[in-house]
Parts: C-alpha cells; structure tokens; sequence
C-alpha cells in the first residue's frame, strides 16, 4: 500500500490497532467491502511506562506466571522509541523495553555523546523487577541501533544474551553533527576514535525532496579508503559472547550494511570467537528492512533529525520480503536463544 500522491512517506499511525478497508467497485459502483482490523500487539499485553534513574522507555509485557526473557529495543539516527517492533514482539511472549537513548523528551535531542552508562542502568534495572528474567536479555536495533547492539554486546558481555543487528556498522561512527562529534563515550571518554565519512553531497537541491534524494554510501565507502582509521574505529566484536543475528541488504544506499556484517564475520573469524551467529543476506534489498505488513516506505526517506530526503536502495517489494523473511526469522533466533528450555 503507498499514498495515492506518490510521495513515499512513513507509516507513522501509533494507536494499537488500525483499521484497513478494501474496497471493490464495478465501474464507480461499490459492489463489496471489508474492514480488516491490524492488531499491533495482543490485547493481553501490557504496556508500563519506564521513568525510573533517568531511564526512559515504555515496557511492553504479556502475561506469565514467571519471569519472562526480555528483549531492549533500540532505535536508529532518527531517535524515539521505536515502539512498533516493540509490542510486536512482546505478543510473542517477550518482555520488550522500547529504551529511547536520544530524541525523547527528558533525554538528549540528538545522537552525540550517549553515555553506555546509561544502558549499564537499564541492564541493572531489569535485574531490580521481579516479572523480568535478568539472566536471558536481548538487544534488538537496526542501522545506528544495530551499531548500538553490538556495541552493547562487546562492553556488556555478561549483560546480554542474544544480538541482532539489523543493518549494522562493523565500526564506531561519530554523532550528528556538522562538526565531529562522538556518538558513544563510556567513563566520560569515547570509546574508539570514530570511523571517517566524509560530507554528503548537497549541491544542486540534493536532499531537498523525494524526487531528489541524497545519497550516504558514497561517503561511507570512501571513508574505508583511509584503512588505518576505519580500522582503529572496530567495534570489538570478538567480546560478545551472545549468540549473534544480523541482517544485512545487498543494495543499502544510506550505508554498506552487507560489506559491514562481512567485516564482522572476519573479526570473530579471526580472533577466532566460537559464539553462534547468523547473517541474512538480502541482496536486492536496502537499508528499509523493516518489521513486515506496513507499508514500506520505499526506496526514499525523509529524515527527521537531518531534515533531509535520502535513498534507502532496494525496492517496496524487495524491502517487504526481507522484511518478512527476517522478522520470521528472528523470532525463531530469540525463541531458541532467550527461552531457557530452547537455547542453542
């Protein structure tokens, strides 16, 4: 489903439940019609807002007579809650925190300078409520989340569970800034010098609007030609000691997603780590790997801390059957790697 205006744009509707009608005509005469009602999660699923030591999240919980595995959702560059993937998941019997990092009121408004500490907090806070099983914690992002996941993993070893990075960095980039600026710092220092990217290009009205869309991958591949620096800027995978999911599109145009989760694959190789992973290849797919049944927002978006419409690559067709196959298949990933009784 797309707008009938042809500008591609984010499905945004947050309520818990949609209705989408579909109607038949003959010639102009309405001759059928059925609402479909869209459930965003199971009605039995509670949701709790989570304001506590600074912590700000909405903790998305289905019934269970017993401490239940919990998954910490996060989001990418354009901040928020990402509470859709959250109660999606929570009515697969998951304890879901949707953890805002940045871009939330009471938080920072930008991706600069986030303090692991502050996730070190939400990994202690699962750990003080009863009906969360601290023993069997996930983190799920995607694109800068994903980065985040990982890097969560690599510092906070004995902490997290299970992994999955949706199209992910293999390295520690810089915040959103005009100017260089840290994304991530941990005892006040950062934690690696960030990877180089140099401007994106703007000229010409570049970014201005969805007919014409800016384009990040050209920077980000030649910010790997300085090899020393994008080296130095590794996130240290081989730490993590979760079993690990990644979820990779072959044609990512905001960032090389596949070449990363590749470079991730050769560090644990080569520091030689025996943890479980995973790597889902889609290779006509973009960065807009998604959860499934919404509509896509095409191979454009228009973000909303850069202010500016940038290609995703891939297409709504290739987008929506990654998204599918993936999200299936995570599922399943955190089923065997967060429920006791299934682990791999």
């Amino acid at each position: 489903m797309q707008p009938e205006s042809g500008i591609p744009s984010s499905f945004k509707v947050k309520k818990e439940a949609f209705s989408v009608t579909f109607r038949v005509f003959r010639d102009t005469q309405e001759v059928a019609s059925k609402e479909i009602i869209r459930l965003r999660k199971s009605p039995e699923v509670k949701q709790i807002q989570v304001k506590e030591n600074g912590l700000v999240g909405i903790l998305f919980i289905p019934p269970s007579d017993k401490p239940l595995p919990v998954i910490i959702t996060l989001s990418g560059s354009n901040g928020g809650l990402g509470e859709n993937r959250a109660q999606l998941l929570a009515s697969h019997g998951f304890a879901v925190l949707a953890l805002g990092y940045f871009g939330v009121e009471g938080l920072p408004s930008n991706l600069q300078d986030i303090p692991l500490e502050y996730f070190e907090t939400s990994f202690n806070w699962i750990k003080t409520q009863p009906n969360l099983d601290s023993s069997h914690v996930g983190v799920y992002g995607a694109s800068r989340g994903g980065e985040l996941s990982l890097i969560l993993g690599a510092w906070f070893p004995e902490s997290v569970q299970s992994i999955v990075a949706a199209v992910p960095s293999s390295v520690i980039y810089g915040g959103l800034s005009e100017t260089p600026v840290n994304a991530w710092q941990y005892h006040g220092k950062p934690l690696a010098p960030f990877a180089p990217v140099p401007p994106t290009d703007f000229d010409n009205g570049r970014g201005d609007d969805a007919a014409n869309p800016a384009n990040t991958l050209t920077s980000f591949l030649e910010g790997m030609k300085d090899k020393k620096a994008f080296q130095d800027a590794s996130i240290l995978v081989e730490r993590i000691q979760a079993p690990l999911l990644i979820i990779s599109g072959g044609d990512d145009q905001m960032w090389p997603s596949a070449v990363y989760a590749s470079q991730i694959e050769e560090r644990l190789q080569k520091h030689q780590s025996n943890i479980y992973r995973e790597h889902l290849y889609y290779p006509k797919a973009g960065h807009g790997i998604n959860i499934p049944n919404l509509p896509q927002p095409g191979p454009v978006y228009y973000h909303p801390i850069g202010k500016k419409w940038f290609t995703m690559g891939g297409s709504i067709a290739e987008d929506q059957y990654a998204s599918q196959d993936s999200w299936n298949k995570l599922i399943e990933f955190f089923d065997k790697t967060l429920k006791p009784q299934q682990k791999v």
